[in-house]
């Protein structure tokens, strides 16, 4: 079971927010149940960690065993970039502000359909 991080989950560690207790157990239990990976926007995302020194996030994905899936599908930028449409779209016609730039959070769940991934671990879900 491999399962996918949002860089919201490995932020909230590092950060020591008031959720990095229940992080660090689900990481433990999706540890246990598999891999973890992250893909390239969220290892993008993760090097801007205020906390994040040159050369921090390679080493800690390298001591916690996280893969990095920098390559990812066509199909998975694809239907990445026609959600961010989507989502600009109604932010637009809101009338609310202009669409924020959240890149990872338009890739993220089409890598969980398209690439093997089983579980998408984010502050703002938990899906299997």
């Amino acid at each position: 079971m491999k399962t996918a991080l949002d860089s919201n989950i490995l932020s909230a560690l590092w950060s020591t927010e008031p959720s990095a207790l229940r992080v660090e157990e689900e990481l433990k239990n999706s540890r246990a149940l598999g891999g973890i990976v992250i893909c390239t926007p969220v290892f993008v995302e993760l090097a801007a960690h205020p906390t994040a020194s040159r050369g921090f996030v390679d080493k800690f994905v390298g001591e916690t065993g996280i893969g990095v899936e920098f390559i990812l599908d066509e199909e998975i930028w694809r239907k990445g970039a026609e959600r961010f449409s989507i989502y600009a779209q109604r932010s637009r016609n809101s009338g609310g502000t202009s669409p924020k730039r959240l890149l990872a959070d338009f890739i993220v769940p089409p890598m969980r359909c398209y690439a093997p991934i089983d579980y998408l671990l984010s502050i703002r879900c938990a899906t299997r």
